[in-house]
């Protein structure tokens, strides 16, 4: 059985979550400004600024209020990535520790006065959200196409 180090886990979830922002906040300025500097300019604020969450809920209104036709081919998809959340954020603020033996994932954190590794998942599990997730970034590129068409017209 091989062993996984952090890194790859790490590194592996928070590209696959950073690819689906940027597309995110791609998709955002261009039906806000359409293809131009002015997109730059906000992808440039939108980016840093807004949180995965932040991003999904403006791209939804946006969509659900100018392209419903668009929302909902896409609204199972940004309400799917809304549960990966807390997921993106245990990847990016959290130590891991890993079980090979076990094949566990355990987020570590401080909570009252000890080291909480509550947060854990199977290397099965974690299997499993990263298909989903790849299958996310595949609707996101997908929807990407889309706005550019519908920008288009």
């Amino acid at each position: 059985m091989r062993e996984f180090n952090d890194y790859e886990f790490r590194g592996a979830f928070m590209t696959i979550f950073i690819d689906i922002e940027w597309l995110l906040s791609d998709c955002i300025s261009m039906l806000l400004v359409g293809e131009n500097e002015l997109q730059l300019d906000l992808m440039e604020f939108i980016t840093p600024k807004y949180m995965l969450d932040q991003k999904v809920s403006l791209l939804s209104q946006i969509l659900k209020s100018r392209h419903k036709d668009t929302y909902n081919v896409y609204k199972s998809d940004l309400e799917e990535l809304r549960k990966f959340r807390k997921l993106r954020n245990n990847f990016a603020h959290k130590k891991i520790e890993l079980d090979n033996k076990n094949q566990r994932l355990h987020f570590l954190q401080v909570l009252n006065h000890r080291i909480d590794k509550s947060i854990n998942h199977s290397f099965d599990e974690l299997n499993d959200l990263w298909e989903k997730l790849k299958e996310i970034l595949k609707r996101m590129k997908s929807l990407i196409d889309e706005v550019v068409r519908l920008k288009s017209t």
